[in-house]
């Protein structure tokens, strides 16, 4: 199993759901609940969505 960081892979599924879902700005919170319900996100990775999702 890998033990680096997963928040590239967590970002790339949510692009791929945002180009097919009908309203895209919807899908970012259910697929973070989702992918932390099975891999939760390291401290590090959870300030890097915090301070992405601050500057837009």
């Amino acid at each position: 199993m890998n033990s680096g960081y997963y928040i590239h892979e967590l970002a790339i599924t949510i692009m791929y759901m945002t180009t097919e879902h009908p309203q895209p700005i919807e899908v970012g919170g259910p697929v973070l609940v989702g992918w932390e319900s099975v891999l939760p996100l390291s401290e590090v990775e959870s300030l890097c969505c915090t301070i992405s999702a601050s500057q837009q």
